[in-house]
């Protein structure tokens, strides 16, 4: 005050003073009416620049000797002592120095006060040159003298600040906590339209925090800022192409990550176990005499003993026994296999066996005999080592599909759904032998019998299933329909929706089912029905699977009745299918209030077999715009080119295909049913197992999906899904072709000009979340033209413009229920049904369905090239013609 004396008269002094604390209060004022986040920014700086004022006036500082310091913070992760993880964004600091008290100290003193970091990390200053651009590091107490001599006329210092891991003090990567985006130094600011003002005041330096051992945490912290995503085109708007595949979520949040490290940690927890001292064994022997003390106790009945040895390579040297002559037949084949010859048998009963090569000239043989318990076979003779030619690159009977039986076993025990090619190139890899595709696959199908129990019984053993699931997870719908026929009960209809998927569907997903049915390709020639929805991320949401004969309206009708049972009667309610009028009859009948859209592609695969032309195509353009006058627009000029276009779409296709008849409430904009190809695809390896094993399958890949899907919620933070954010952050990016002209802060009119360089203007309002192009209200998105009058405020909050559809909350509520592990169908519950279950009755041949379905000539891929696909001619060997040609030299003249 004394100084603050000579400066200025009392009377003046106490004006100033006065002025100064009602500036100071109105700011703080200020900042507490502020809504957006720059806005706070800025009054945090006032408020630094007024304290430091105060302190010069109170005879802190010499105003001679004041420095300003402005620092650029980086953007960093503050990584706690307790495994908390603080995600600190990019920041300017400014405040007032005394320059002949600084020191690099003091500067990172003050820094302390502002900033928070952990005691694992550091702060590196630079200073920057205003001039010339460079950077200087602060290494010691000179460097900062030297920066001050050189800012000394305008008395600004400007430096950069960054926060990096301490070299002798590195902490892991963790995921234990996370706090999304707290911004200190001011202490705790908020985001305009998130809930952090309802946030307590941290009190940072007051935590104790606990020294955790740095293999104990691992931090992950999600950089979405850092996610870089394309906007989508036009004519991908609606359709259902997910802002990131499960996979690559899985990957970029770090579960891939946390799941290799607890494999490594497993491989070295079990190599620390098997390299461990057994302290039994490292008793001298001389200090217990265990001679007299151990007396042999086993389990074993005598008649159970068996003989082990290396199925793939048996050995057959003189001596060798088997347990039985099916063993040593079977020991032998494989040797044979091995050995890459083929054998031939002479002179062999029940009691003795001999084998030779059937390489002409090649002396090998072994004879093997029947023992005196009557069982066992002991190998006799085995002559000469065996030197002629490899059959590996010929057929020959050894690989019968008895021994494709045997050695598929463990190839469909580890990968069930493994086909007949695939399991034909292993068993060729493995063994080196040549075996044929039809070979394979009748030993693929009893090695299925073997493993899965026959055909026949799988359809018994649902009712089984159907108890287990009861049991397990209650409120689940399980129904199964029999049929009775004069020669007994068989098989007829199956449905299934578990209760989590139930509960997922109605609480988390959007109120829009796609309903679908694929052909099973097993003995059974069947449909396997499916019922599917979708989440925030376009991610298949699978709620209902269920198998009958044939796509009938009676079947469709039933399924759709359990279906009606599991989600009720939903007062909001999308269906989407294909041109079936089986299921479109079903529909009508069961969920009357539904509405009913129909897969716009399967409708032009049968457009365009009546009608052709480029007018035509005016039908994509109508199907996709929201607006009811553009569809109008584009259907106009189709029904002037062609007057029966109309009359066909009013007859055959009554349900709705177009989005300017969508409903708003669904906030689906999906106008095909490639949602139930999605589950097709997903299901279509497993498509050829028993029935109650393909139902269990479902259910063991739904119970892994929803616990993966559950994974990634744990790590979402925030109000809605990010990735829809930064999707929406994306498409801002393309909106300089938009002209906005607002008419208050929430309403403006926005005109783009069209393809067709048409000039249409639209309505948008913030508030009430519609434009009148539509698309806001269908998809429950921002469309292009609210994202134009939404970025010309600062720093929007694209949280706040979007349907709680795409809510992390309603993600979270989606998989929240927990599938329960079942164990094998041997400890399901016994059911006596009174009546034996015979396979359903079957309209045609028992045959093998196509896998893969018919590739069309509109369906986008590679285009085939022609050499690829020439026939050959069986008699003459030659490309391009075949065996009954004309153009065959074998086959003569002909007589015309």
């Amino acid at each position: 005050m004394r100084r603050m004396g000579r400066l200025l008269p009392a009377p003046a002094m106490v004006v100033v003073v006065v002025l100064l604390l009602v500036v100071v209060v109105a700011s703080l004022i200020e900042v507490q009416a502020k809504e957006r986040v720059g806005q706070q920014r800025l009054s945090g700086q006032t408020n630094d620049l007024l304290l430091s004022f105060l302190l010069l006036l109170f005879d802190r500082i010499d105003p001679d000797a004041v420095f300003r310091v402005c620092v650029q913070f980086g953007q960093f992760t503050a990584k706690l002592d307790d495994g908390t993880c603080v995600h600190v964004p990019r920041k300017c600091l400014e405040w007032v120095v005394d320059y002949q008290q600084c020191t690099l100290e003091s500067l990172e003193k003050d820094l302390v006060a502002r900033v928070t970091w952990g005691k694992c990390q550091q702060v590196v200053m630079s200073g920057y040159d205003m001039t010339t651009g460079e950077e200087t590091p602060f290494k010691d107490n000179m460097d900062v003298v030297h920066a001050l001599f050189v800012r000394k006329s305008d008395k600004k210092l400007f430096l950069y600040a960054d926060v990096e891991d301490k070299h002798d003090q590195l902490v892991t990567n963790s995921s234990v906590s996370e706090v999304n985006e707290l911004f200190m130094d001011e202490v705790v600011t908020a985001r305009h339209g998130d809930e952090s003002n309802n946030l307590p005041d941290i009190d940072w330096d007051g935590l104790e925090i606990a020294q955790i051992p740095q293999e104990q945490v691992h931090h992950q912290v999600i950089d979405w800022d850092g996610l870089e995503i394309a906007p989508i085109l036009e004519a991908d708007v609606g359709s259902l192409v997910p802002l990131m595949g499960e996979d690559d979520m899985y990957a970029f949040v770090g579960l891939r990550a946390e799941d290799e490290r607890a494999e490594q940690a497993r491989l070295q927890a079990e190599n620390q176990r098997d390299s461990a001292p057994n302290p039994a064994a490292d008793v001298a022997q001389g200090d217990l005499n265990l001679n007299e003390a151990e007396i042999d106790v086993n389990d074993v009945v005598p008649s159970e003993a068996g003989v082990f040895y290396d199925r793939d390579d048996p050995p057959m040297e003189v001596g060798s026994l088997y347990i039985s002559m099916v063993e040593f037949r079977s020991a032998v084949r494989q040797h044979a296999i091995k050995g890459q010859f083929e054998l031939g048998t002479e002179k062999t009963d029940t009691e003795r066996f001999r084998g030779y090569c059937t390489a002409e000239g090649c002396p090998w043989a072994i004879v093997a005999r029947l023992q005196p318990d009557g069982k066992s076979m002991k190998v006799t003779l085995n002559r000469f080592p065996h030197h002629c030619t490899s059959t590996v690159r010929v057929k020959t009977k050894m690989a019968s599909y008895k021994w494709v039986a045997e050695k598929a076993i463990p190839f469909l025990k580890k990968d069930p759904n493994m086909g007949a090619t695939k399991l034909q190139d292993e068993l060729q890899t493995t063994h080196k032998v040549t075996v044929g595709y039809s070979t394979v696959y009748a030993g693929m199908q009893k090695a299925i019998e073997q493993i899965f129990g026959t055909w026949e019984e799988s359809f018994a053993f649902l009712f089984n299933f159907k108890a287990e699931i009861e049991l397990k997870m209650p409120g689940s719908v399980v129904e199964i329909d029999v049929q009775e026929d004069g020669d007994g009960i068989y098989f007829h209809r199956f449905f299934c929706s578990f209760k989590p998927c139930i509960d997922g569907f109605i609480m988390g997903c959007r109120p829009y089912l796609s309903i679908d049915s694929t052909a099973l390709n097993g003995k059974w020639n069947g449909q396997l029905a499916s019922a599917t929805s979708i989440d925030g991320h376009n991610w298949m949401f699978p709620v209902a699977f269920g198998f009958f004969q044939s796509e009938t309206t009676d079947n469709w009708t039933w399924f759709m009745q359990q279906l009606n049972k599991a989600v009720g009667n939903l007062p909001t309610l999308a269906i989407s299918s294909d041109a079936c009028k089986g299921l479109e009859n079903a529909v009508k009948n069961v969920f009357q209030r539904a509405e009913h859209r129909e897969c716009f592609w399967h409708l032009m695969q049968n457009f365009i077999k009546k009608f052709q032309g480029p007018v035509f195509g005016n039908m994509y353009p109508a199907a996709r715009s929201y607006m009811p006058e553009r569809f109008d627009h584009y259907m106009n000029k189709i029904y002037e080119a062609n007057s029966d276009v109309k009359p066909y779409l009013e007859t055959y296709h009554k349900l709705l295909w177009m989005r300017s008849k969508f409903s708003e409430e669904i906030k689906c904009d999906f106008i095909t049913n490639n949602l139930a190809e999605s589950w097709n695809k997903w299901i279509k390896d497993m498509k050829h197992l028993p029935i109650v094993e393909l139902a269990d399958g479902i259910r063991s890949k739904t119970m892994n999906l929803l616990a993966r899907r559950r994974k990634i919620g744990e790590k979402l933070d925030g109000v809605m899904l990010p990735i829809v954010v930064r999707q929406l952050n994306a498409m801002t990016r393309e909106l300089g072709h938009l002209k906005v002209v607002q008419g208050d802060r929430d309403q403006a009119e926005v005109t783009e000009i069209t393809a067709e360089h048409e000039i249409i203007r639209h309505a948008v309002n913030l508030v009430n979340h519609t434009c009148t192009c539509r698309e806001w209200q269908v998809s429950g998105k921002p469309c292009p033209h609210a994202l134009a009058l939404i970025i010309s405020y600062r720093n929007p909050n694209m949280a706040d413009y979007l349907d709680p559809c795409y809510s992390v909350e309603r993600y979270k509520l989606a998989y929240a229920g927990v599938i329960l592990p079942l164990p094998d169908k041997s400890q399901w519950p016994k059911v006596n049904i009174g009546f034996k279950l015979l396979p359903p009755l079957t309209k045609r041949e028992v045959g093998r369905q196509r896998k893969n379905r018919i590739v069309g000539c509109l369906d986008k891929g590679k285009a085939r090239s022609k050499g690829k696909w020439q026939v050959q001619c069986k008699r003459c060997l030659a490309m391009g013609h075949r065996s009954t040609s004309p153009k065959c030299p074998l086959n003569g003249t002909k007589k015309k």
